[in-house]
């Protein structure tokens, strides 16, 4: 299924696709939502949501979430998270702390 609200672009394989931006991407994934932005890819992931940003990229991901930031990449992670920041690289089994409140997303 995909699903394309108010944009251009939309392809969706395997997956549940939500766009309401330009362009969403999506490949056997279970769940990508795209708010107000305009890239998210998300291939061999789970979840994968961006409110209000520019980027999102998750690879072989469980959660990956971004708001109000430019770019966020996941890759062989299982949580992330990019509040208000400009970049957020996540390795392998490692909890992120980003913004001015540090608080573990």
């Amino acid at each position: 299924y995909g699903f394309q609200a108010a944009g251009l672009l939309n392809l969706a394989l395997d997956t549940l696709g939500v766009q309401c931006g330009i362009s969403n991407r999506v490949q056997t994934s279970q769940r990508s939502v795209q708010i107000a932005g305009v890239f998210n890819t998300a291939d061999i992931t789970h979840g994968s949501v961006q409110l209000a940003g520019v980027w999102n990229q998750a690879r072989r991901g469980t959660a990956s979430v971004q708001i109000s930031g430019l770019v966020n990449h996941h890759r062989d992670t299982v949580t992330g998270a990019q509040v208000t920041s400009l970049y957020n690289y996540a390795r392998p089994c490692e909890r992120i702390t980003t913004g001015p409140d540090q608080r573990s997303r």
